[in-house]
């Protein structure tokens, strides 16, 4: 005659069980993020003493990678940042590539891919000519799954903060540069001052 009944978990992520001292034991599946395997054993003891041992082993499957919704795979958030919090809208390395677009270019959201700080070309510190000069740039360093245009900005003052003219997203060049004509006559025999950044889809990083 049996005795008793004693159920334990022996492999996988640990999780709670119900009915231990009975045939029949259980427990709630949790949401994994990848295919998960639980084994368990139950031994059983009879009257005299006696006991054997059988294992069994139970795969639970992820049906949704994304659960929360935010266009990432749950997986690669655990992996990447511990959590499901992230929405995908942060840059948690800061390289102007969101989180998800790190995910849709399969880089690694915490180390930094670029872009790097673009290199003036020209005119740098020289006196020019044309009163629509154009304004050429050495490309940023940056990953190739990167889609990077540049945001150039003229000033009347050394400072910068005396605006007068900017374009948002000029788009990278082919041959390594990068090029912008003045879209409005400066004046002559006048000083500027001009800058540019390099921006990753709808974020910019500041150079």
């Amino acid at each position: 005659m049996l005795e008793s009944y004693t159920w334990e978990q022996i492999e996988g992520p640990s999780v709670p069980l119900s009915n231990t001292n009975t045939i029949t034991a259980g427990f709630t599946a949790p949401a994994v993020y990848q295919q998960t395997t639980y084994g368990f054993r139950l031994t059983v003891v009879d009257d005299e003493g006696g006991s054997t041992s059988d294992e069994i082993r139970i795969t639970v499957i992820s049906v949704n990678p994304d659960d929360d919704g935010d266009g990432m795979d749950d997986l690669w958030e655990i992996t990447n940042f511990g959590t499901l919090d992230r929405n995908g809208s942060g840059d948690a390395d800061g390289d102007g590539a969101t989180d998800l677009m790190e995910f849709e270019f399969g880089t690694d959201p915490n180390v930094p891919q670029g872009p790097s700080e673009p290199s003036i070309v020209s005119p740098d510190d020289i006196e020019v000519t044309q009163f629509q000069p154009q304004l050429v740039i050495t490309n940023a360093d940056h990953h190739l799954s990167f889609e990077v245009n540049y945001q150039f900005e003229v000033y009347s003052d050394p400072e910068m903060t005396q605006l007068v003219t900017r374009v948002d997203a000029v788009a990278e060049g082919t041959d390594g540069t990068t090029s912008w004509t003045v879209d409005t006559p400066l004046s002559e025999n006048t000083s500027y001052y001009w800058r540019v950044r390099p921006m990753v889809g709808s974020c910019s990083v500041s150079g």
